[in-house]
């Protein structure tokens, strides 16, 4: 399980604010958030197993996050990374609209997913079993792995959370972003956003916030097995336009 919480608006001093965890088997091999050497322009952890990643941003400001949406049955494994497609979208040309319009044609070759997409026309949101494909107004959103805004419990809770955070007088910072994702649960299913175990747990906290002044800051808190710290990575780097990178 996975959960990522987001606040949006094109014309706010923080455009876009994102805080997640990642939740997967300890043993998974992984990169913690880095600048790739194959591909310099991605910041973003990696799966080493599957090769693509579940968050990123890029260094022109676009960023990309993905859960997998959790099936009764699951399709046999197909040979298509769902990890892929935000490497798909940070390294190629084409808009997140034009990106999602173009994924509906090959949404089916791959397992359930959501996938969130933003660049300087907007932010979309994509479901390839439920066939949603839409841009999103300025707002709060928060997603797992059923479909955005559901009502799972920690769901709910983190998205209410983020927006007080956002709302707060209180001078807005990544540390405070990724204290949100260590709430523990209430005891009912889906309630828990932090989950400490030896064998499958929280990997990872991310928080980001791109600013309205073109700069991005990442910072992420990685966990080992029953959720003792690990590596920390923060970034922050200058929104640099793709035409301006040549």
């Amino acid at each position: 399980m996975c959960l990522i919480a987001l606040a949006y608006d094109p014309l706010a001093s923080d455009q876009l604010i994102v805080t997640a965890n990642r939740d997967e088997f300890h043993a998974r091999p992984t990169t913690s958030a880095n600048f790739w050497t194959d591909q310099p322009s991605i910041l973003a952890g990696r799966d080493l197993q599957g090769g693509g990643t579940w968050m990123g941003v890029d260094r022109s400001g676009r960023f990309a996050a993905l859960t997998n949406y959790t099936e009764p049955t699951p399709d046999p494994l197909p040979q298509t990374t769902r990890g892929d497609l935000i490497t798909q979208f940070l390294v190629g040309e084409q808009s997140a609209k034009a990106y999602m319009t173009s994924l509906a044609h090959t949404a089916h070759d791959y397992r359930g997913f959501n996938l969130l997409l933003m660049d300087d026309e907007g932010l979309y949101y994509f479901n390839n079993r439920l066939k949603l494909h839409q841009r999103l107004e300025p707002g709060t959103y928060a997603l797992s792995n059923r479909y955005l805004d559901c009502d799972w419990p920690k769901v709910k809770r983190t998205r209410e959370a983020l927006s007080q955070c956002v709302q707060s007088s209180a001078p807005l910072n990544l540390e405070a972003l990724c204290d949100i994702m260590q709430a523990k649960g209430d005891g009912r299913p889906h309630s828990q956003p932090f989950i400490t175990d030896d064998l499958y747990g929280t990997r990872a906290t991310t928080a980001i916030i791109i600013s309205a002044d073109s700069n991005v800051h990442l910072l992420e808190k990685n966990y080992l097995e029953s959720g003792k710290p690990g590596p920390v990575s923060a970034y922050s780097f200058p929104v640099v336009s793709r035409q301006d990178r040549g």
